[in-house]
């Protein structure tokens, strides 16, 4: 009777289990794991391949690889089903999933791409998704190469604005690694369009990927360390511009030269050259900038305003919170580790950059941010290198949109048709911040971004 009632219990227990399972386990979603499970434990993930590792719907998450932290998003500022990934490296190709035969995307990220090559990528992003994007030439280079923007935006109708992204790169020649990231990010937002939904449907993006494409040119070609562009000078043994000098936000000041044969010699006034002002005009047409972005190597920072003074923006303190939520997403990825702060107090004053002319016409968020470095002069990051530099970049970028993205759905939720305008700073607090800047420690420094 006993041994009977256990052979009961065990037929009974066994039957309790299946029928959990059978509820529990969906062969529709990845590896057939509980739909309801949102979250995998350290030693689950640890399990199981890296592959899946961006932003999927909740029940999604049982994706290999795939880890959600519960406290982290809305601790950081993330929207609900946000994580970064975890560290070690995957297979891109598989991430991306295949793509139509035929329809084979002309760039790469294993290695750095020419102007040409860059020039026929978005040219091709044009032809493939012109219900996504929209290329323009905004100016044209000394040389007279092509600059273009990339305006990533669904033709489709949302209540509200869209809050406007500007992102630039490439405004020094050697920065290769810039160039790479800003076409990674427009990679990502078109080919990958289904992964990122809410960041082009309720943010309008506008990328520029080559500020200066004759300096880059060049730098390929002919000396890898150019910074500057190839205007011709007063020397003409000494050609070209540093175009992060050439901005008029007190021109000629503390951290800039006079002499063409310098590295960071201005030009002969402010915005003397073309691309400076395709960049100006371009920004001055959107009206209301959200986030600004120029991308710059090395050193691992997130750089806010000021960088011609000592002073900081009144805002400062919103600034300083949203690179550190960047700081974090980047360092969750192979703990490399960026540091935020003012662009004085951590590199040193320099006047005529394009993060104050930005911030003192007043976008809101205001950012230079100097990646990774590597080869032998910090600048020269090696082709091998180029995948994590990029991967770390994309997710402190993307938590920025997102914490942008989460600004605009609080906004709607209050009733507000608008996130609130930046203050536009007086030209009383930007002459206070200049000439505190003049006696400062920091002005001695030499600073090369």
């Amino acid at each position: 009777m006993c041994r009977a009632m256990k052979i009961a219990a065990l037929i009974l227990l066994s039957l309790a289990q299946l029928s959990i399972q059978s509820s529990k386990l969906r062969r529709d979603t990845l590896f057939g794991l509980p739909l309801d499970q949102p979250y995998f434990s350290r030693q689950q993930a640890s399990q199981y391949p890296a592959s899946a590792r961006d932003v999927y719907p909740q029940n999604y998450g049982s994706a290999p690889g795939y880890v959600q932290f519960p406290g982290y998003a809305s601790g950081f500022g993330y929207p609900t089903g946000y994580a970064p990934p975890p560290v070690g490296n995957y297979d891109y190709a598989q991430r991306e999933g295949p793509k139509p035969a035929g329809d084979v995307s002309p760039i790469t990220f294993q290695r750095y791409s020419t102007v040409d090559q860059i020039d026929a990528y978005l040219d091709y992003l044009k032809g493939r998704y012109p219900e996504l994007v929209d290329v323009q030439t905004i100016g044209q280079s000394v040389e007279g190469r092509k600059i273009r923007v990339v305006k990533i935006q669904p033709r489709i109708a949302v209540k509200g604005p869209r809050p406007k992204i500007l992102v630039d790169a490439g405004i020094h020649a050697r920065e290769w690694i810039a160039p790479a990231v800003a076409l990674y990010m427009i990679n990502q937002l078109v080919e990958n369009n289904h992964l990122y939904k809410n960041l082009t449907e309720n943010l309008e993006w506008h990328i520029i990927p080559l500020l200066n494409p004759d300096g880059y040119a060049y730098s390929m070609t002919e000396d890898r360390m150019w910074r500057k562009n190839r205007a011709n000078t007063s020397n003409p043994q000494c050609p070209g511009v540093d175009l992060n000098r050439n901005f008029d936000i007190f021109f000629g000041g503390q951290g800039t030269s006079q002499d063409p044969c310098d590295e960071t010699y201005t030009g002969a006034g402010p915005f003397s050259e073309p691309e400076a002002r395709a960049l100006r005009d371009y920004a001055m047409s959107l009206n209301h900038i959200r986030l600004y972005l120029t991308l710059h190597s090395y050193g691992q920072y997130f750089l806010y305003p000021w960088g011609f003074g000592d002073s900081l923006p009144r805002d400062w303190k919103d600034l300083d919170k949203l690179g550190r939520i960047a700081q974090h997403a980047v360092q969750k990825v192979r703990g490399t580790k960026y540091r935020v702060g003012s662009s004085t107090r951590l590199l040193g004053v320099g006047c005529g950059g394009s993060d104050d002319y930005m911030k003192s016409k007043g976008a809101k968020y205001v950012y230079t941010v100097e990646m990774r470095g590597g080869g032998q002069q910090g600048f020269d990051l090696p082709e091998s290198e180029m995948m994590p530099a990029i991967e770390e970049s994309w997710e402190g970028l993307k938590s920025m949109a997102y914490f942008v993205l989460k600004e605009k759905i609080a906004a709607k939720k209050s009733g507000s048709r608008t996130l609130g305008e930046a203050e536009r700073p007086s030209a009383g607090h930007l002459m206070k911040s200049y000439l505190k800047g003049q006696n400062s420690p920091y002005a001695t420094r030499t600073r090369l971004e």
